[in-house]
């Protein structure tokens, strides 16, 4: 059985592939954790502590699954819209 304060497998995966996602979205600016933890409707400080490592546990890494999740729609949408002009899915989020 896990130790509450171990890790869960994956997690690490899990939280790099979020950030390079962020990335490829535009949505690594100032701003952008706060907005996506509003539409994740979850605390901006839990969406932190999923994405730095901080804590790694069961609902850290339920948070960077939606986060994925969010992300990869939010991509896919961008690129079906992609008819000139600006398209980052940090559009989706209203960012400058």
């Amino acid at each position: 059985m896990r130790r509450k304060d171990e890790p869960v497998p994956g997690i690490n995966y899990l939280r790099k592939n979020c950030k390079i996602l962020m990335i490829d979205a535009g949505l690594d600016k100032l701003g952008a954790q706060k907005t996506l933890a509003e539409k994740l409707g979850i605390n901006r400080n839990s969406l932190n502590m999923a994405l730095t490592g901080y804590r790694e546990g069961k609902r850290e890494y339920q948070i960077l699954v939606e986060l994925r999740i969010l992300l990869l729609e939010m991509l896919r949408s961008a690129r079906r819209h992609a008819r000139g002009g600006r398209t980052r899915a940090s559009r989706c989020l209203s960012l400058p």
